[in-house]
């Protein structure tokens, strides 16, 4: 595959190398699609948590619904939020 870049993402890349942590134009490109890509996990789960923090907004902790939220699988809303608010209870 060949890119095409422009003048700013060229000098951008340069001063990477220039930093003596990359090697070569490809490990530049191949930390920079890493970083898209957490980036892109991180704002998928913060819209899991949102959807999930209105649910319980509503007043209505007794529905069930499966979600699926990095490793854990969250079957029952309620009981993942009771089970939040007792960690710090003792």
């Amino acid at each position: 595959m060949n890119v095409v870049l422009n003048p700013e993402l060229e000098e951008l890349i340069q001063s990477q190398l220039d930093t003596g942590k990359y090697e070569n134009v490809e490990a530049v490109v191949r930390e920079a699609l890493r970083l898209l890509s957490e980036r892109n996990n991180r704002n998928m789960v913060a819209r899991k948590v949102k959807n999930l923090f209105d649910k319980t907004q509503t007043g209505d902790r007794d529905f069930t619904e499966v979600e699926t939220l990095g490793n854990t699988r969250i079957v029952s809303v309620s009981g993942f939020v009771d089970r939040i608010l007792g960690e710090g209870q003792d």
